[in-house]
């Protein structure tokens, strides 16, 4: 089948392991797809009518580059944005002006809380600047977006679908093969999450290694109120360890705590979910996003974002781990189920591109 639709990506870890994963594994409608690095080729020399736009706008360069816009828009008949930054509320406001759909891999539940403008373009970051008056030394704002730009909104896939657990080896090597035999190349290295085997939980204790270098405090704030909650408590594991000793400790590991980072999804989600730990994080009910893995005691445990009810939670679940076992094996069918179905979601996602007139 000849492609149709030409896509223009940045090839790191995220695209490469991750945003591009459905699409590369996909036997049925791999072949629609044509794939670039070159903006020159896209700008001057692509017949595909429809233009798939994946992280390669992550440049702010282009980002923010008008006239790149207008000639797309001149050349294609379709030009389709896959935003895949990590928070729900993080958007590229002058893409809604020349994309007709505008993908995220996550999205707000009520589309019309996009209507008001969020600080800090996350909606924690927002809340924790209302509520303990925290400020960023650069400010950013994520605009209200009006009903034409709320209506192009939709829903793709989040990290969870890709290459898991996560491996230094692989990562460098893919990046390695990358350049040399493109994408086909690399897709040989991928593994799928559905062959991984959990083992025994033999750590009574909740994994809480959490990274707290965040240049904005808004940001930060989330994970201070948290970390101040246990610090010190031998009921979590804390510090810094090796990526291989990381995950020897989730393989065993009755529970893992995994609060926001730059965004609301996080690979630690997946990791805890894969290895039949039992996740706990801030309540996600803000969240909409597939496969859906944040469905509130049944799939995750929430606890609130002022951490008032974190380490009584963590107590129960790890005095009680029976009565939460099942939490855990509804949210690894959840997860490896999408494994299943990533051709139908990928065809769905296909048909609202066609359906663009």
């Amino acid at each position: 089948m000849k492609s149709d639709i030409c896509v223009l990506y940045l090839g790191d870890d995220i695209t490469l392991l991750h945003s591009l994963y459905p699409i590369l594994r996909s036997k049925r409608y791999r072949s629609r797809f044509y794939f670039t690095e070159d903006l020159d080729y896209i700008l001057n020399k692509s017949t595909q009518p429809t233009l798939l736009l994946i992280r390669y706008f992550k440049r702010r360069d282009i980002a923010q580059n008008t006239e790149i816009w207008k000639r797309l828009r001149d050349r294609f008949k379709r030009i389709i944005y896959f935003d895949d930054t990590a928070s729900a509320d993080e958007v590229n406001p002058i893409a809604f002006d020349y994309v007709d759909l505008y993908y995220k891999k996550q999205l707000r539940s009520n589309i019309e809380d996009y209507a008001v403008p969020v600080y800090g373009k996350r909606i924690y970051a927002d809340y924790y600047h209302h509520q303990y008056k925290v400020s960023d030394s650069v400010e950013s704002i994520r605009p209200a977006l009006d009903d034409g730009q709320r209506r192009k909104l939709r829903l793709s896939w989040n990290l969870g679908v890709g290459c898991f657990p996560k491996m230094r080896l692989r990562n460098a090597i893919i990046r390695r093969w990358h350049p040399i035999f493109g994408l086909h190349g690399i897709r040989q290295m991928y593994n799928d999450p559905r062959r991984y085997r959990p083992t025994k939980k033999t750590i009574n204790a909740v994994s809480a290694r959490l990274g707290m270098n965040f240049d904005r405090e808004s940001v930060a704030q989330h994970r201070k109120i948290y970390q101040s909650v246990y610090s010190g408590s031998p009921l979590f594991l804390q510090g810094r360890i090796s990526l291989k000793a990381y995950n020897r400790e989730l393989r065993h590991v009755r529970a893992v705590f995994s609060p926001f980072g730059w965004g609301e999804i996080c690979f630690r989600d997946f990791e805890a979910i894969l290895n039949r730990s039992i996740l706990i994080k801030p309540n996600m009910d803000h969240v909409t996003t597939w496969p859906n893995v944040y469905i509130a005691n049944k799939t995750y445990i929430p606890v609130d974002w002022e951490g008032h009810d974190l380490y009584a939670t963590a107590e129960r679940v790890i005095n009680r781990p029976h009565d939460y076992v099942q939490i855990s094996s509804y949210a690894a069918e959840a997860y490896l189920d999408a494994f299943d179905h990533l051709d139908s979601r990928l065809g769905e996602i296909l048909k609202e591109i066609e359906g663009v007139r």
